[in-house]
């Protein structure tokens, strides 16, 4: 039995100098001695366990494919502008771009953020909805075009009232892709108003003896006090805001007025209209809410009327009276156009004829309303 043990132990160390004189025995038993550490490592302890489950999952995770360029984007020039403006009752720029973006790839796309580079400042943006004249954050279906508006503020200022801005947009889409526009040029809106100054007082309140004619004053007059504190310098229109949500342009003034307006009796009805209709002017102290006079008259049915006024004696205000009126005018058709009739279109093509005033958006939106009403026989 000793014999048979020795000799085994002599076969083993000649069986063991044989693999340390061959290179590629030396390599097999490196490889099985580390194999074994690394088994024995990775089954019992954590750090072990933790590396193979990392090793696992990278092997196994399939990366999506995302495309890197999903959009293109076309501005023009006339739609690239920017005015003073304040924010907290500081100078602020309002920087204004409009633009159409085409979707390039195979899903819906969408703009999540907006920005300006050199100055660094977050945008605000509103893509037309697929289907109608809405803004809002809506998708770009695929292959189609959809308008865009974005809005800015810069605060402090970087540029003088009459110079030219000239910076990037960056646009983001759902997957993280940055869009960036060349260098683009914001002109200035700012308009020196070389007419003769008229300081025109709203009238006293307790001098208007007819209750009515009271409660139609005391609300405008609430509203010029709005209106300087988020009017056209700020970038606002008073009370009047758009609402999103419902797809209205509201007003808590407006709301006032017209629920005044239901409780009255006929005759009450008319001299509500009539009192509005008077204080539509650039020479009662209101010219600077003539705004709110046309969403109460529309509301009220009496649209006609008020374009009529506003041309004849609204026209010519200091200030951005006549200008503010438009604006409005330009919302409501943003916002509501599905209330708006064929006549009441005619009616709005015949008012903005022959304004010298900036008129905004109207003439396009008043072609794409008409394109809409069309049906097919």
């Amino acid at each position: 039995m000793l014999f048979r043990n020795l000799l085994v132990v002599i076969l083993n160390i000649g069986f063991l100098k044989r693999i340390v004189n061959d290179p590629l025995g030396v390599t097999v038993v490196g490889g099985i001695i580390v194999a074994a550490v690394i088994g024995v490592w990775s089954l019992f302890t954590k750090t072990g366990k933790a590396f193979w489950r990392y090793i696992i999952n990278k092997i196994s995770r399939i990366k999506p494919k995302v495309p890197s360029t999903t959009m293109r984007i076309v501005f023009n020039t006339k739609d690239l502008r920017w005015n003073m403006g304040s924010v907290r009752s500081k100078p602020a720029m309002q920087v204004n771009a409009r633009c159409y973006i085409t979707n390039i790839i195979n899903v819906p796309v969408f703009i999540l953020r907006a920005y300006l580079k050199k100055p660094f400042v977050e945008g605000t943006i509103f893509v037309q909805h697929p289907e109608s004249n809405y803004f809002g954050n809506y998708p770009i279906l695929p292959g189609r075009t959809a308008e865009a508006s974005i809005d800015f503020w810069i605060f402090p200022p970087t540029r003088g009232k009459n110079e030219p801005l000239n910076a990037k947009i960056i646009f983001v889409d759902q997957y993280g892709n940055c869009h960036k526009t060349s260098k683009l040029c914001f002109s200035s809106d700012f308009r020196q108003d070389k007419r003769t100054k008229v300081n025109l007082t709203p009238e006293s309140i307790y001098k208007i003896r007819d209750p009515i004619e009271k409660t139609v004053a005391s609300i405008l007059q609430d509203e010029l006090h709005r209106y300087q504190k988020h009017g056209r310098p700020q970038g606002g229109l008073g009370s009047a805001k758009k609402n999103g949500t419902e797809q209205k342009v509201k007003s808590d003034n407006e709301k006032l007025l017209t629920d005044y307006y239901s409780q009255q009796s006929e005759d009450g009805k008319k001299k509500i209209i009539d009192n509005l209709l008077l204080r539509l002017s650039k020479d009662k102290g209101y010219s600077d809410v003539g705004y709110l006079i046309l969403l109460v008259l529309f509301r009220l049915g009496n649209f006609k009327e008020a374009l009529k006024t506003a041309k004849s004696d609204l026209q010519g205000s200091e200030h951005y009276g006549f200008s503010d009126f438009l604006r409005l005018l330009d919302m409501l058709l943003e916002i509501e156009h599905s209330l708006f009739t064929p006549d009441m279109l005619d009616e709005i093509e015949s008012f903005i004829c022959g304004l010298s005033e900036n008129t905004f958006q109207i003439p396009e939106r008043l072609v794409s309303i008409r394109a809409r009403l069309i049906k097919p026989t």
